[in-house]
């Protein structure tokens, strides 16, 4: 077995979907149906990380505002994501990692927060995210390798 050490680089998400700072929102919200995603990084036009924008943000700007559904409540929705900036919703100045840190500095900020992802960055360049649902996936992988068993035996 390898004692190498697992970084988040080697779990998170590479094929980034960001938003620049200067976009409004309701591209943001194409973007979540489109491509099935739950968080997009926003970033400046040298793709340095500013914040991140989730579906729970969107949530609630559609939901805090309208309870009902009515052709006059989606006019109201859709005009309110067209004028507000991503700028204006995303969490700014995230936690973050970075590409080379351990898994485990990953695993821990999981832990200690209600983080539903991480951005990755590399000299402030947003470079992936990770989310609870890659942490799953490693461990899947991880069980079919028969790695699961052998660290529960070893604990035990």
């Amino acid at each position: 077995m390898s004692n190498a050490i697992v970084r988040a680089a080697d779990v998170m998400v590479t094929d980034l979907i960001t938003l620049n700072i200067t976009e409004s929102m309701d591209k943001a919200e194409a973007i979540f149906k489109q491509h099935k995603i739950h968080h997009i990084p926003i970033v400046d036009n040298e793709g340095c990380l500013l914040g991140v924008v989730g579906t729970s943000d969107l949530n609630k700007i559609l939901h805090g505002k309208t309870l009902f559904k009515s052709q006059n409540v989606e006019a109201y929705n859709n005009a309110l994501l067209r004028t507000l900036l991503v700028s204006e919703v995303m969490v700014e100045n995230p936690i973050i990692v970075e590409a080379d840190q351990p898994l485990s500095d990953v695993i821990d900020l999981f832990k200690q927060n209600l983080f539903r992802s991480i951005p990755v960055v590399t000299n402030k360049k947003a470079v992936g995210i990770i989310t609870p649902i890659d942490l799953i996936k490693v461990l899947e992988k991880c069980n079919e390798l028969g790695l699961v068993q052998a660290a529960i035996e070893q604990k035990a």
